[in-house]
């Protein structure tokens, strides 16, 4: 007669154990939690791999061999403008930045000409590239009308031929293309966005943040 509740009772601890564990894995429970946040990671990172050569082909800001990390930005974007101070903060600390360009059209119309002009110096004239992407993130007479974007180098500065002949020949626009198209192989939808072999931070970033996602796992 005693058998029957020892039964009962392993049964019950059994499927006490069971659904503890079910609690535990289920999505959305702190295990399930863990290891989607895990398994996100890894392909983030492998999406990564896939195109960082592309990205990490540009001169960085400071001038200096290749970028540690990629800066996704619209030129209109006021938190782009707000992260500009912490890439300085890095900048300084020897974290070399690089520019990829993901203009918000539809929010910003003016962006798109703007990543024209960045991008054109990237490629005819990258020592200029520094002092136009900063001209670029602190201007502010954006007109209403349309603004070509060999109109808005000149008012930033004096375009070369070279530079001038990259933005109407369409070499700019094809370059900005690019670059918006490894934006949306990594599932980027807005700006700022940062990108390290270690990972994706949106958003103003921190130091922290942008140390994080240069490191290799």
């Amino acid at each position: 007669m005693t058998k029957a509740p020892k039964i009962f009772s392993t049964l019950a601890n059994a499927g006490l154990a069971l659904l503890i564990v079910f609690l535990l894995v289920r999505p959305g429970g702190p295990v399930g939690t863990w290891w989607a946040d895990r398994t996100d990671r890894i392909a983030e990172r492998a999406q990564i791999r896939e195109v960082w050569e592309t990205l990490s082909a540009t001169r960085s800001l400071l001038g200096t061999g290749s970028p540690d990390v990629i800066a996704f930005t619209d030129y209109q974007c006021p938190f782009c403008r707000e992260s500009e101070s912490v890439l300085k903060e890095a900048q300084g600390e020897g974290i070399a930045i690089g520019v990829r360009h993901l203009p918000l059209a539809r929010i910003h119309p003016h962006a798109t000409s703007a990543a024209i002009v960045s991008a054109c110096y990237q490629f005819v004239a990258p020592r200029q590239h520094a002092e136009v992407h900063e001209r670029l993130m602190t201007f502010e007479d954006w007109p209403e009308g349309d603004l070509p974007p060999v109109d808005l180098a000149r008012q930033i500065g004096e375009p070369d031929a070279r530079t001038r002949a990259c933005m109407d020949s369409g070499m700019g626009a094809e370059r900005v293309r690019q670059d918006s198209a490894a934006a949306a192989t990594l599932g980027l939808r807005g700006t700022p966005a940062f990108v390290g072999p270690n990972g994706i931070v949106s958003g103003v970033p921190d130091l922290d943040d942008l140390r994080a996602i240069m490191r290799e796992p």
